[in-house]
């Protein structure tokens, strides 16, 4: 029973090994704190207390029909639609690197790949995001963990540079 919970810990702490070790040049970025991979068993602690934070600052979380909350800086932020949809877009980002949702194919004369299984979202994550597709809570935290909605959409879900150093 031990060893098996130590082998679902044991990619997620390989994972923060790689983040903290010391080498000749830095790490890439680590994700934010609400991308899955922060939500591991092992590693999941950090998240599920900042997101506490979050959903007691914001307890409606932020959709269509709420688009202004508390920033974990204590501001009040307001965003507009099209800064909504570019989160939308964020998070599938971060599900499809993640595994969870399968990339869009973007030309019509490419053949399509064929179906591959979707990598089920940690426990802990989908627990606190049920539905995840729907949650006005998920898109909440990631902008209290400081996503920029109007940053590249074309990159991976990843803290900035200068954030990271």
């Amino acid at each position: 029973r031990l060893v098996h919970a130590y082998l679902l810990k044991q990619e997620a702490l390989e994972a923060l090994a790689g983040e903290m070790c010391s080498r000749d040049a830095p790490p890439p970025p680590p994700p934010p704190l609400c991308h899955p991979l922060k939500w591991r068993p092992g590693v999941v602690e950090v998240a599920e207390a900042s997101l506490a934070a979050c959903r007691a600052a914001n307890p409606q979380g932020l959709s269509e029909e709420v688009l202004s909350m508390r920033a974990k800086d204590g501001r009040e932020v307001t965003f507009t639609v099209d800064q909504l949809e570019a989160f939308y877009a964020m998070r599938d980002s971060m599900l499809t690197e993640w595994g969870y949702l399968q990339a869009e194919e973007f030309g019509d004369e490419e053949p399509a790949p064929p179906p591959q299984p979707r990598r089920p979202l940690p426990r802990a994550f989908a627990a606190a995001f049920d539905p995840v597709l729907e949650s006005s809570a998920l898109l909440c935290f990631m902008a209290w963990e400081g996503l920029d909605p109007a940053g590249d959409l074309t990159v991976k879900v990843r803290l900035p540079q200068e954030q990271w150093e």
